[in-house]
């Protein structure tokens, strides 16, 4: 059987539960261009496919409520905030069936 290549599922939150976005060789790009304030929220998740991993996505310091809290991580002035993952849990069925319907995209 062939090794499946490790890629990364993109998921935003859509009422009460994540929904599958698009499917990302490599998240660095995608997390470089996410707001604090929807961070903060929980808006995001990554899955990590083939594995099954979920991670919660966090901001990795609270800003000062005078800054701008819809601010990308880098900013004019340097680095404002960095996103982290969090593993949360592992449901593989999931993962594999959200791969497989963007997959057919």
């Amino acid at each position: 059987m062939a090794k499946q290549r490790k890629c990364w599922i993109f998921a935003y939150l859509y009422s009460d539960k994540y929904v599958a976005e698009e499917v990302i060789d490599s998240p660095e790009h995608r997390l470089a261009n996410l707001e604090y304030a929807d961070v903060k929220k929980n808006e995001y998740q990554l899955w990590e496919y083939p594995s099954g991993k979920i991670f919660s996505i966090q901001p990795d310091r609270g800003l000062d409520p005078n800054e701008n809290q819809y601010a990308t991580p880098y900013g004019a002035s340097g680095t404002v905030w960095q996103p982290r993952l969090v593993e949360i849990g592992i449901e593989t069925d999931k993962v594999e069936q959200a791969y497989r319907d963007l997959a057919k995209d």
